[in-house]
Parts: structure tokens; sequence; C-alpha cells
């Protein structure tokens, strides 16, 4: 069942649907470790993989698999961030966060107002009852963003990447937690 993408503001950024002219906004998070080990974000930026990159994004919505917005600065049309969610699961009533930000644009919370922002819109709008944040053990940030959320540890999950086998915290936020 296709989702209706959301355009939503979190402080001082909107979060909103990526756009086909987002592609040369990717080439800062192409190839940046922190980003590409865990998601899908081309390791080598040419103009062709991000342009595919953004397809893909628009195609789970289609879809209804998940959804994952641009973290714009207000007043900028440059995206610096991805928010999304992920591995939606409608009779379960769960999903999973993925999020980053570029390098110059870390440590200014914004993937947690955009993570604040989406949940909020996904335990009204889907109607969800825990979203999923899992986090490699030595990302501090990614940690951080969980624990200003207010979600609690809920224990491992193995993931495959890059042909390895990586143990993953897994955090929960609820429903009840993000309404405080």
């Amino acid at each position: 069942m296709p989702l209706e993408t959301p355009t939503l503001y979190a402080g001082d950024c909107v979060l909103r649907p990526w756009r086909l002219e987002d592609a040369a906004a990717l080439r800062e998070a192409c190839g940046d470790e922190g980003i590409c080990r865990f998601t899908t974000v081309p390791r080598i930026y040419s103009p062709h993989a991000a342009t595919q990159w953004i397809r893909r994004q628009l195609v789970h919505a289609a879809a209804g698999t998940a959804i994952v917005l641009a973290i714009v600065r207000v007043g900028d049309q440059r995206p610096v961030g991805m928010i999304g969610l992920f591995g939606l699961d409608h009779g379960e009533r769960t999903a999973r966060f993925g999020y980053w930000v570029i390098a110059r644009a870390r440590r200014q919370g914004l993937a947690t107002n955009a993570a604040e922002a989406l949940a909020r819109w996904a335990f009204a709008s889907l109607a969800l009852e825990t979203i999923f944040i899992d986090c490699d053990p030595t990302n501090a940030a990614s940690a951080r963003v969980a624990e200003h959320l207010g979600a609690t540890l809920a224990g491992s999950r193995l993931l495959r990447a890059d042909g390895l086998e990586v143990e993953l915290e897994r955090h929960a936020l609820t429903r009840a937690v993000a309404r405080r």
C-alpha cells in the first residue's frame, strides 16, 4: 500500500521527500564511511548513482515499505541529511529509524530534531507503537540521538554489512515515551 510522504518541520529544518534535483547534494554523503557503512548511499559519487539512490527512496514510499525524507535547513534547498522509517510492519506496528547528517552539519541537533518530528508524525499518522533505532556500539552520535529521544536499550540486532556480521545495539522508542 503506497505511503504519502509528509513534509514536516523540525526546529530550523524542513523534512521533505527527496527530489531528483537533490542528486548533487549527495556528493558530501558519498564516501563518508560513517554514512555508507550501514546505508545504501553510494560509496563513490556520480550523478547517475545519486539519482538512482533517490529513485529507490521514492520506490520505497510507493511500495509502502519505507518513508525517506531529506533534512533541509529552512531557507535552503540543499539537503544536509536523511531521516527515514524503514521495515514498516503495519501488523506489528513497528518500524526502524535510519538517519545520517553530512560532516559539516553534525553536532547541531539536526538528527534529533528530525527524529522527534518524524516519530510524532509516525505515531499519529501510521499508528505505530514502537520505532527501533539500531546503533553500531562505536557510533556514539547515533546512540545520543536515541538517548535524547527517550528510547530505551532493548537488546541487540545482528546485521550483515559488507560481508561481515555486526551486532548493533537496539533501542526502542515507544508511543508512550514519545508523548512526554
